[in-house]
């Protein structure tokens, strides 16, 4: 039987890693969210979205250049931060100029999009 790094090998691009049926890549030069959002979409995937506790687990057990980390979160116009504009997952704590989400040791904050972060990118399979 094979193992899901080589069932899911030729569907992920050469420098992503696989884990629990998804893509990643740990981006450890630091870059702002649009950045990200951009070279991970050429990629074919998005910002990844911490979805599952294997994600979880992975966003907050990275090895960082940088204390924080951007993962999926944008602000809605109803105010908070979605995933994919569907689903809320944060209430704002500094007000609507922080657009986005990152990851520190702490937990969950809102941040512009001018601080420049790691990122964990994601394609699903």
């Amino acid at each position: 039987m094979e193992n899901e790094s080589e069932k899911y090998e030729d569907k992920c691009p050469a420098s992503y890693n696989i884990m629990y049926k998804f893509c990643f890549l740990l981006v450890t030069t630091t870059m702002n969210y649009s950045a990200a959002k951009e070279i991970c979409e050429k990629d074919g995937g998005h910002v990844i979205n911490v979805d599952t506790q294997e994600k979880q687990d992975l966003a907050e057990n990275r090895p960082l250049t940088s204390t924080y980390l951007f993962v999926q979160g944008e602000r809605h116009v109803t105010g908070g931060l979605y995933f994919d504009d569907t689903v809320r997952i944060f209430t704002e704590r500094n007000g609507a100029s922080e657009m986005y989400l990152e990851l520190n040791k702490d937990g969950y904050y809102d941040a512009t999009g001018t601080y420049e972060y790691n990122v964990l990118f994601e394609i699903r399979q």
